[in-house]
């Protein structure tokens, strides 16, 4: 696979002692199967499959019990706060069993889609707070991009 988006990500592939393992083009296939009708993910998202979905080297990402665990368990925690996302959507992180996640829609029009932040308790909340957010990095590529800049750091002051 070709990789446009994440340059950065790809130069390297260790990093505080962890190394980047990608999934093979067949089981990024199968995501798509299962989460988006057969249809490509957006680029930057295949990308990062492709150089880390098995297992990231970065900090900030964390896909807990893997990516059919992270889609399953976001739509039960929205589902008991009374809360859906109408649109298609794929999780690409999560903290506190999912309870606030990252994701991208799948109905973009964009090789490199926004991430949004979802808070999916209502211990989040409050008058003023919309349970879904787009993330200040705007674009997937660019979050990852800060991610492994961060993870960069943290690299430098392990070693």
């Amino acid at each position: 696979m070709e990789i446009i988006f994440l340059q950065k990500m790809l130069k390297n592939p260790t990093l505080r002692n962890w190394s980047n393992e990608g999934l093979a083009i067949d089981e990024i296939k199968i995501l798509e199967q299962k989460y988006n009708t057969n249809k490509e993910f957006p680029k930057s998202l295949r990308e990062y499959l492709y150089i880390a979905g098995r297992q990231s080297n970065l900090s900030d990402i964390d896909t807990g019990l893997g990516y059919d665990w992270m889609q399953e368990t976001a739509k039960k925690e929205l589902n008991e706060c009374g809360k859906s996302i109408e649109r298609p959507f794929f999780v690409i992180s999560q903290l506190d069993a999912c309870t606030q996640f990252s994701f991208i829609y799948l109905d973009e029009l964009s090789e490199d889609p926004i991430k949004y932040n979802c808070f999916a308790h209502e211990s989040y909340w409050d008058n003023d707070t919309n349970f879904i957010e787009e993330s200040p990095t705007g674009k997937l590529s660019n979050f990852i991009n800060i991610c492994v800049d961060r993870s960069i750091e943290e690299d430098n002051f392990i070693n």
